[in-house]
């Protein structure tokens, strides 16, 4: 497993997320509906886990604030566009996600890390977990890390699905360099 000070998270530009969609839209019909349907899923895990974190006690006003901002961009952003913009963070940080590993929402080098787009919904939303994880209860616990892993299923089937087409993600490429 990978230490977490040593993960390097790119930002993606307008035109990354762009050429990302081309690829996409360059799928046939019934692949593209495959896709939707990750997509679908894995913007409905973002929302219920920002619901499950929402009913925690001891969370702040200014912590319900960021919550409720989060939640607004989320609800508005393309589930493409959500999908695109959080897969590769997530991915990066797998292997932290599958061993429920609690350093990855301790260690302050995970947030740093992708903090650095603040108008990003998903940074402000896993930033919040970060601060918040040491107060829910082991029951709120599993079902974070279930709907991790579960977010972590839906990137591994899109990329499946890319390379079943002989295609390779854009971003993750990105992230590669």
């Amino acid at each position: 497993m990978s230490d977490i000070k040593n993960i390097v998270f790119y930002e993606l530009t307008n035109a990354d997320i762009s050429t990302e969609k081309k690829l996409i839209m360059s799928l046939d019909n019934t692949t593209r509906k495959q896709l939707n349907d990750i997509f679908s899923s894995y913007k409905t895990n973002i929302i219920g886990m920002m619901k499950q974190i929402n009913k925690v006690s001891g969370i702040t006003s200014s912590q319900k604030m960021t919550l409720s901002s989060a939640s607004k961009l989320l609800s508005l952003a393309c589930k493409i566009e959500c999908f695109i913009q959080s897969k590769d963070k997530l991915w990066n940080v797998k292997d932290h996600i599958e061993t429920k590993n609690e350093e990855f929402f301790k260690a302050s080098e995970f947030t740093k890390k992708i903090n650095n787009d603040t108008k990003n919904a998903f940074n402000k939303y896993i930033n919040l977990c970060g601060s918040i994880y040491p107060k829910i209860n082991e029951t709120e616990k599993d079902k974070l890390w279930s709907t991790l892993q579960d977010m972590i299923s839906h990137i591994k089937n899109y990329n499946d699905v890319l390379e079943s087409n002989g295609l390779v993600s854009h971003t993750a490429m990105k992230h590669r360099l």
